[in-house]
């Protein structure tokens, strides 16, 4: 449920992204700047940028002088529209990590319960299969594969929580980014560069991470327990 909420609030951010660049217009049509998106609290373009006096009767010079102005007032409203953006990210963030922070005990816990699940069920299907019935061995089964189920939903729902970081790294690149100012741009940059790095749960100092090729590696190290210990009951 909570993997939900947060896809939602990405899929919002991501939606909001691709506006930069581009004109931000109301339902009627009017130009409209961004008090705070996140509630729809906006004021029209309008109501600044007419403040200044009608360009109509004006000399070059001064219309010039008043479309720079202008210029710079969107390129103000430009700037913090993209604080903005990276503040909502840092809010989604600052949420999952203070929910990391209260559950490595329950990750550690759940990695070693299911490893020693995964190794006894597999241990017992594959070394005493002729000497089970077949309904003990129906039990072992399907333990085996809920337990496998459990833990690979966990690691699927971390690939979900990395998978946020690429689809804003995608709104970014279809966004009208190149129509941003010099400074807009190298903002970008900058969250591009975090964006690119893994977001994968981490624990105990990256000891754990959740993920899918933890998974595989989970279940490798679990069967190679299990021929250590079929080897060494062998010897027995």
């Amino acid at each position: 449920m909570i993997m939900i909420h947060v896809e939602g609030q990405i899929k919002i951010l991501c939606s909001y992204i691709e506006m930069l660049g581009c004109p931000h217009k109301d339902s009627e049509g009017n130009r409209i700047f961004y008090k705070q998106f996140e509630t729809n609290s906006y004021v029209l373009a309008s109501s600044i940028l007419t403040k200044h006096p009608s360009t109509s009767c004006k000399t070059t010079q001064e219309v010039k002088f008043l479309n720079r102005i202008n210029l710079r007032m969107m390129r103000a409203y430009e700037q913090d529209y993209f604080k903005q953006l990276v503040r909502f990210h840092q809010k989604v963030r600052t949420f999952m990590e203070q929910i990391f922070d209260e559950i490595p005990f329950i990750v550690l816990l759940v990695v070693i319960s299911n490893y020693m699940n995964i190794s006894f069920t597999l241990y017992q299907l594959i070394v005493y299969t002729g000497h089970q019935s077949n309904g003990k061995l129906f039990k072992f089964l399907a333990e085996l594969i809920l337990t496998l189920v459990q833990f690979g939903t966990y690691c699927n729902t971390a690939e979900r929580w990395d998978s946020c970081h690429a689809r804003m790294r995608a709104s970014l690149y279809t966004s009208q980014w190149y129509t941003c100012s010099t400074q807009t741009r190298k903002d970008m940059c900058m969250l591009l560069s975090r964006l690119r790095k893994p977001n994968y749960p981490r624990f105990y100092q990256g000891v754990i991470e959740i993920s899918n090729p933890m998974f595989v590696r989970f279940v490798n190290v679990c069967y190679k327990a299990v021929n250590v210990m079929k080897i060494t009951s062998s010897r027995g």
